[in-house]
């Protein structure tokens, strides 16, 4: 039922196994061909079947002719149920059987390759096993075997074994193990067979199961992992590689496929880069905008913008050919006309592994900076002030300077688009210098002009202080103030200012007017009638540029009693009686007003605001509760005086006793 035999290719170590099966084209089914191949001292199978060349033939006999002829094309391998037959193999061991998928009636011939892998010399044996069912026998088995005590081969494999086992690391990172590689191992570079192939890892691990002699064998990548480069593997060619032990390690690199572009905007003229450059990609061949998606499978937004370097860097394209399209220039630079604002075409291709550099440049738009000067309060023109103008990043450029005419205009022409800085470096006489100023040249066309107007305020040098009673409710007249100016840390005082100047008016204010600039004190050196003196300073600074009054404020706490004004007079100084013993005449422009009542709840107390002379307002808030009422008060008997308070109690008790004595002396005379 079975025969079988081998025939060498060559002197190599190759072997062509042919198995004659059914030649006496019996009726048979349940058909099984197991084949096993020997082993080596070790246990190991001497031999490696090649799983893609099992063909099976039908052999027709014709008349009395006992050598059949082979019908072509053949049968190959199915499937379980479907084909002729289908092949199932037991790894490592190079064990596989045949099964008929029907009965068979026919002859045929099962022919398939194998190689040896002990050493030249060593025994080669190989058995095939055939079990079916017929009508004769309900299970008839028979067998087939090839012996050679000694197989002869060209080659120096050595007896013992070994295997090779490949680890897959990305180049640039080698902590990295890759998946997805596949390698083949051939037993020559040229004229050699394949021994294996391997497509399955471990962590980037590969090994090959066949164990073979120890000797050369030439290895080659056939597939690189997703996303490398197979051009780039030390392998992508049959490479010699030697297995010296039983696990001969490899390390086997790959180069990350970079299939990207970078394009990079720069200046025309002096070719620094440009930041804010807006493009969209296309394919040149469809013109239509391309979808760029990450790594991870998400959309990039488009339009790409460059970055502070110039540079858009766009990844993870498919291979082909494309070109950007700029959509908004960088800032103070011109967008080119349509024809212009495409790139150079570029390809990206299947095994790129460095990014594609495309340049593009633009032009700085040139335009003028108007300055029309003015008054602030009336928009008159004022001339003779000059300007500086200078690039707010400067790159070294020189300093522009313009003088504004009888019109009050002043041009710097010939700009690059930029951002500047502009400088009031002397202002129109009498007028404040403005602080320095940002000022952005810029726009979408060429030859912009921009016309700036700009306000000056003449300068004021001046103060104004305005006296308040305690609870400013009322401003107050007649205080007078001394003015200290600060040199080298002293304040001294500013001659040349008369007293009327340095006295509160009729509306508690007084006013100083052209003072140079620098740090002053108004020291009070008289209270207003009736009001205690306050000699605390009042600080103040003049600035060279101020353009408005300085205002400030002081208030004064009123005296208890209706004394007469302070005048800086120390009551508690016995040498400054302060003319206490001359009257006063009242002032008819300034009628005196009757003692504060003790409390809030009093009647008749002024309401706030106005102006007094000599005291106002409410007592309680202008000096204090426990300050006291003053006498004839409705509720004086419930305050007992204070010190410096005047009383009539003790003259109450002196009538008292004269009255006493009197009614006395008349009761002695009668």
């Amino acid at each position: 039922m079975i025969t079988k035999g081998y025939k060498q290719e060559g002197k190599s170590a190759k072997l062509h196994w042919t198995i004659k099966l059914n030649w006496g084209q019996s009726e048979l089914s349940d058909v099984v061909i197991t084949d096993i191949v020997g082993q080596d001292a070790q246990e190991n199978p001497n031999q490696m079947i090649y799983k893609d060349s099992f063909k099976i033939y039908e052999m027709k006999f014709t008349g009395s002719n006992n050598t059949p002829t082979r019908v072509e094309p053949g049968y190959s391998p199915g499937t379980i149920g479907d084909g002729l037959y289908y092949v199932t193999f037991d790894d490592p061991d190079s064990t596989f059987k045949i099964v008929f998928n029907e009965p068979i009636t026919k002859a045929y011939t099962v022919e398939y390759d194998s190689y040896f892998l002990g050493a030249s010399g060593d025994k080669l044996e190989n058995q095939a096993k055939l079990t079916y069912k017929s009508k004769v026998t309900n299970n008839g088995e028979d067998e087939g075997n090839s012996s050679n005590a000694s197989f002869t081969f060209t080659g120096g494999a050595s007896a013992e074994k070994g295997q090779l086992e490949i680890t897959k690391v990305d180049k640039d990172d080698p902590i990295k193990k890759l998946s997805g590689a596949v390698f083949e191992l051939w037993s020559a570079k040229t004229g050699g067979f394949l021994i294996e192939r391997v497509s399955t890892d471990n962590d980037g691990v590969y090994t090959f199961t066949t164990k073979v002699g120890r000797t050369d064998y030439y290895l080659i990548e056939t597939k690189a992992p997703e996303g490398y480069s197979l051009d780039e593997s030390p392998y992508k060619n049959l490479t010699k590689v030697t297995i010296g032990q039983p696990l001969q390690p490899l390390t086997v690199t790959n180069t990350k496929l970079v299939r990207a572009v970078t394009l990079k905007k720069v200046d025309k003229d002096d070719k620094s880069p440009l930041a804010g450059a807006q493009f969209k990609l296309y394919d040149a061949n469809t013109h239509k905008q391309v979808e760029v998606k990450d790594t991870a499978g998400n959309i990039v937004p488009q339009p790409f913008e460059t970055n502070e370097f110039g540079e858009i860097t766009v990844g993870n394209l498919a291979p082909g050919t494309y070109y950007f399209e700029e959509t908004a220039a960088p800032h103070h630079y011109l967008l080119p006309v349509e024809a212009a604002r495409k790139t150079a075409e570029f390809t990206i291709t299947d095994n790129q592994i460095k990014v594609i550099q495309v340049e593009m440049k633009n032009t700085r738009g040139i335009g003028k900076i108007i300055i029309k000067k003015v008054d602030g309060a009336n928009n008159s023109p004022l001339k003779d002030v000059v300007f500086n103008l200078v690039k707010k990043f400067n790159d070294g450029s020189q300093v522009m300077t313009a003088t504004t005419n009888e019109d009050g205009i002043a041009e710097f022409r010939d700009l690059p688009y930029d951002t500047y800085i502009l400088t009031e470096e002397k202002p129109h006489s009498g007028y404040a210098l403005l602080t320095p100023q940002e000022v952005a040249l810029d726009g979408e066309q060429d030859a912009v002009e921009l016309v700036l107007t700009i306000k000056n305020n003449k300068k004021d040098h001046s103060v104004k202080l305005t006296k308040y009673n305690a609870n400013k409710t009322l401003t107050l007249k007649g205080a007078v103030f001394e003015l200290r100016k600060e040199t080298n840390g002293v304040y001294e005082v500013v001659p040349g200012i008369t007293a009327e100047q340095l006295t509160t008016d009729d509306n508690g204010a007084l006013c100083l007017k052209d003072l140079p600039a620098g740090k002053y004190h108004l020291i009070e050196t008289k209270a207003p009638a009736g009001y205690r003196l306050n000699s605390d300073p009042v600080a103040f600074e003049i600035e060279e540029n101020q353009i408005a009054a300085i205002q400030l404020e002081k208030t004064n706490s009123r005296i208890s009693s209706g004394g007469g004004g302070g005048g800086g007079v120390n009551p508690s100084d016995p040498k400054d009686p302060g003319d206490t013993d001359k009257p006063k005449d009242p002032d008819p422009k300034q009628p005196q007003e009757p003692e504060d009542p003790a409390g809030p709840s009093t009647p008749g107390t002024p309401p706030g605001g106005g102006n007094e002379s000599g005291g106002g307002g409410n007592p309680s808030e202008d000096f204090g509760i426990n300050e006291g009422l003053p006498l004839g008060d409705t509720n004086a008997n419930k305050t007992l005086p204070k010190t410096g308070e005047n009383s009539y109690l003790p003259f109450y008790l002196l009538g008292f006793a004269l009255l006493i004595l009197g009614a006395g002396i008349g009761r002695k005379r009668v």
